[in-house]
C-alpha cells in the first residue's frame, strides 16, 4: 500500500490519497405519480443492472420524483421538498455472499440545484445487513463534479473529482467486509486512486440491499445512468 498525494484536475487532491494497485443514458415517462411516492418494499430477488428499465430488471422505487427508461435511464428529482427524489432498491441476498462490484457511469444535467454544502444526493449504496457504503455525487466549481463517501454524522470522505458533469467510478464491498471507492488515475500507467474503509468506518445499517438514484437532501437534479455494471436482465419470457 502507497500512501501519496496526485493531482486530480486542476489542483491536488488534498488529503493523502490511498493508492493501491489492484489486480489491476425512445424514453417513456415512468413514476411520479401518487402511487411512487410510497415506499416500495423489496423482496429479495437478482439484481440485473436497471438500465434501461429498473421495474423490469427487480427493482423497486421510493419517492416523488420520476424517470424516463432508456439507453440513458433519466432520474429526474424535481425539487427542494421532502419528498422530491426517486431512489430505486434491489435486495439480493446472495449478492453477499461474494464480492460486490459496482461500476457506475452517469452523467448530471446542467440544471441542477445542489444543497448549500454542494451535495446534490445523486448516489450509488451497498446495504450488506451492517455497512451503508454510500457514494454521493457533489458539484465541484461551476461545471464539475466529485465522487464522495457518507461517514457517520453526516460528513463525507475527500472523495475524487472529475472534469465536466460526468462521473465514472468504481465501489466494492468485499467479502472481507471493506469497502474501496475506486477512480482512474490521470496519470497515464499509474495505478487507480482510492479511499479504503473498514467496517463500522461507515454508518451503520441493518438493510440488506443495493440503492441508487437520489435520496432526500434539499437538492435537484436531473441524471442519465449509463450503467451499475451489473449483468443485463434476460429477456422476459412472452408467452402466447
Amino acid at each position: 500500500m502507497i500512501k501519496s498525494t496526485r493531482r486530480l484536475k486542476n489542483g491536488i487532491c488534498g488529503v493523502m490519497c490511498l493508492l493501491v494497485s489492484m489486480g489491476g443514458l425512445i424514453p417513456a415517462v415512468v413514476g411520479g405519480s401518487p402511487s411512487s411516492a410510497t415506499i416500495s418494499q423489496a423482496t429479495s430477488t437478482p439484481c440485473f443492472d436497471p438500465i434501461p428499465n429498473p421495474l423490469t430488471a427487480g427493482w423497486t422505487q421510493e419517492g416523488g420524483g420520476s424517470f424516463q427508461v432508456g439507453a440513458r435511464l433519466l432520474v429526474v428529482d424535481p425539487g427542494l421538498g421532502a419528498n422530491d427524489y426517486k431512489t430505486f432498491r434491489c435486495a439480493d441476498v446472495a449478492i453477499f455472499q461474494g464480492d460486490v462490484v459496482l461500476t457506475p457511469r452517469l452523467t448530471l444535467d446542467s440544471t441542477f440545484i445542489p444543497a448549500a454544502d454542494g451535495n446534490l444526493g445523486v448516489h450509488v449504496t451497498i446495504n450488506d445487513g451492517a455497512n451503508q457504503f454510500r457514494v454521493v455525487l457533489f458539484r465541484e466549481g461551476a461545471g464539475s463534479v466529485r465522487v464522495k463517501v457518507l461517514l457517520p454524522g453526516d460528513v463525507f470522505s475527500p472523495g475524487f473529482g472529475f472534469f465536466g458533469l460526468g462521473a465514472d467510478f468504481s465501489m466494492s464491498r468485499l467479502t472481507n467486509g471493506s469497502m474501496v471507492l475506486s477512480v482512474a488515475n490521470p496519470t497515464l500507467g499509474g495505478p487507480p486512486l482510492q479511499e479504503i474503509f473498514n467496517p463500522g468506518d461507515v454508518p451503520q445499517t441493518t438493510l440488506n440491499n443495493l440503492e441508487f438514484g437520489t435520496y432526500n437532501v434539499a437538492a435537484s437534479s436531473k441524471t442519465n445512468w449509463e450503467t451499475l455494471g451489473l449483468p443485463e436482465a434476460p429477456p422476459m419470457l412472452i408467452v402466447p
